[in-house]
């Protein structure tokens, strides 16, 4: 099934919440202009905007639904969905994405050029989850993406091609072991970098007995959709 959704303008950034329901999209405020959230509950006719998101960006959706995380003004901040002021989590400066897991940990990239730190949503506890980037080998790690046991994720690690791809990470694994070599569960590298420029999804393949993630097996899910080159954001999201 497809089909269109209204907008009160050039859309840059989205996400859709865990349920499928509803969708937080990035687009310019009417009279201002400024890029700000607005949310779209499926199947209502017009968008809600929320007041006090202007300049945000890569925003994400608390697995209730009942919150959206977002970044702007060099920081990490969260939002109702009912509305209200937006709370301060963390400190950011070129931001590459987050996600909330089920465990009630937001994962996010706070630069281009860092490691995928880890903060509460109470904004206690940011410490940093991979280990810092090495600039002889890596550049970035980013875009992190919960895996739905709320403790594994994946995220992008770029830099020399022996080890530029997409990753597996876990909260339990310290910070130097997440570059490690058990690709059992930790960093091991499901996506190469000749397959980073196409929209491509990860079915992850579970021992329910070990609750381990055991493999994982690539699927196509759109052709025709492109990776921004300058951030490697890909403008789709499943749910």
């Amino acid at each position: 099934m497809q089909f269109a959704i209204a907008v009160p303008g050039e859309v840059s950034h989205l996400a859709l919440s865990r349920d499928g329901s509803m969708l937080v999209f990035v687009a310019p405020e009417e009279n201002s202009g400024l890029p700000m959230l607005y949310v779209q509950r499926l199947g209502s006719a017009n968008p809600t905007p929320l007041p006090g998101t202007e300049d945000a960006s890569y925003p994400f959706w608390s697995p209730d639904g009942a919150n959206v995380a977002f970044f702007a003004h060099g920081k990490l901040q969260k939002i109702a969905v009912s509305g209200g002021t937006p709370q301060v989590l963390a400190n950011v400066l070129a931001a590459r994405g987050g996600s909330w897991g089920r465990r009630d940990v937001i994962l996010y990239a706070p630069n281009a050029e860092s490691a995928i730190w880890r903060v509460n949503p109470d904004g206690t506890g940011a410490a940093p989850v991979t280990q810092s980037v090495k600039a002889e080998q890596d550049q970035s790690n980013r875009w992190p993406v919960f895996l739905p046991d709320g403790r594994h994720f994946l995220y992008y690690r770029g830099g020399a091609p022996e080890v530029t791809g997409i990753y597996v990470g876990s909260l339990d694994a310290k910070p130097e072991e997440q570059n490690g070599e058990d690709v059992e569960v930790r960093d091991q590298r499901v996506g190469t970098p000749s397959e980073i420029g196409r929209v491509t999804g990860f079915a992850v393949r579970k021992d329910d007995q070990r609750n381990h993630h055991r493999g994982y097996n690539r699927i196509k899910i759109e052709p025709g959709v492109d990776r921004l080159a300058n951030t490697g954001c890909a403008l789709h999201y499943v749910a």
